[in-house]
C-alpha cells in the first residue's frame, strides 16, 4: 500500500480511536490540556523557524508523552497517534529513498519507524525527541533497504558462480538439478515463499494477501521475518550449487577455473 493511501487509511482508524483518547488523555498530565486529536496534531506540527524545520517546546513533551506510553504498552492507540505525529517525517524520508519498489521501501520504512519508537530514549533529551526519531527511523530504513538491495543482486540467473563448462548439460538439466535441489533445502517453508524470489514486490504482495486482517506494523513484522527466511533459502540454494558446481569439474579442468562475477 502506497504510504500516502496508509494515512488515508489511519485517518478512519484515528476516526475510531477518539473515544479512547478522551478517556485516557486524564491519566497523563501533558495530554490532559489537549481536548482533541486535532489540537494535539496541530501542537507537534512541525513549524518553520527561519532556514530550519522545527517541533515547539510544547509540541516536543507530547511527543515524549507518546512515545514513553507507546514504549510501555505498545497500545495501539498511542502508536496510531505516533503514526499521525511524524506523518510529516516519514513522508519527507519516503521521497528519499531510492531502490526496489515502492511498496517495498514503504514496508521497510514504517517496520524503521516503529522499530525506532522502541530504541529511542524519550528522557535523554526531551526537547529534541523529533530529531532522534527521524534520525534512528532514517539510519534503519536506509541500512535494511540496502540490506533488501543487496539481496535482489544475489539473483537466480542461470548463470551460477562458476562458468558453465562448455562441454556442460544443457540448461533444462541445470534447472532441473536446481528443482530437485530446492525440494530439499526448503523442505518445510511455505511453497510460496521462494516463488516471490523472481518478483519485487511479490512477498509485500503475498503478505497482505496472507494476512490483510493484521495491522500494517504486525504485516511489516511479518514480511521482514519471510524476507530473512527467504534469505537464507536463497544462500542455502547457491551454497548448493556450488558444491556440485565443484564436485562436476574434472582434475585437469581444476587447474585455471575460471570466475563470473
Amino acid at each position: 500500500m502506497p504510504l500516502k493511501e496508509f494515512f488515508a487509511a489511519l485517518s478512519g482508524e484515528l476516526a475510531l480511536v477518539v473515544p479512547r483518547y478522551d478517556a485516557r488523555r486524564l491519566e497523563h498530565p501533558v495530554l490532559a490540556s489537549y481536548g482533541s486529536i486535532d489540537a494535539l496534531f496541530a501542537e507537534t506540527e512541525p513549524k518553520k523557524q527561519g532556514k530550519k524545520t522545527v517541533v515547539s517546546p510544547e509540541g516536543s513533551a507530547i511527543l515524549v508523552a507518546l512515545v514513553d506510553l507507546h514504549a510501555k504498552t505498545h497500545d495501539r492507540l498511542w502508536g496510531a497517534l505516533l503514526l499521525r505525529a511524524f506523518r510529516p517525517m516519514l513522508l519527507n524520508v519516503a521521497r528519499r529513498l531510492r531502490g526496489g519498489s515502492r511498496d517495498d521501501r514503504d514496508a521497510l520504512l514504517l517496520m524503521s519507524f516503529h522499530e525506532a519508537l522502541l530504541r529511542v530514549d524519550p528522557l535523554k533529551d526531551p526537547a529534541r525527541i523529533a530529531m532522534y526519531v527521524r534520525q534512528e527511523t532514517r539510519r534503519r530504513v536506509f541500512r535494511a533497504l540496502g540490506d533488501e538491495l543487496e539481496w535482489q543482486d544475489v539473483g537466480f540467473g542461470t548463470g551460477a558462480d562458476l562458468c558453465a563448462d562448455p562441454k556442460s548439460p544443457p540448461e533444462p538439466s541445470l534447472l532441473s538439478r536446481r528443482w530437485k535441489a530446492s525440494k530439499a533445502v526448503c523442505k518445510g517453508a511455505p511453497p510460496s515463499l521462494l516463488a516471490t524470489a523472481h518478483d519485487r514486490g511479490a512477498l509485500w504482495s503475498l503478505v497482505r494477501k496472507e494476512h490483510a486482517e493484521l495491522p500494517a506494523k504486525e504485516q511489516a513484522r511479518i514480511y521482514r521475518r519471510l524476507q530473512k527466511r527467504r534469505h537464507r533459502l536463497v544462500e542455502r540454494l547457491r551454497d548448493r550449487e556450488r558444491r556440485s558446481a565443484r564436485a562436476a569439474v574434472t582434475p585437469s579442468d581444476a587447474v585455471t577455473p575460471e570466475v563470473c562475477w
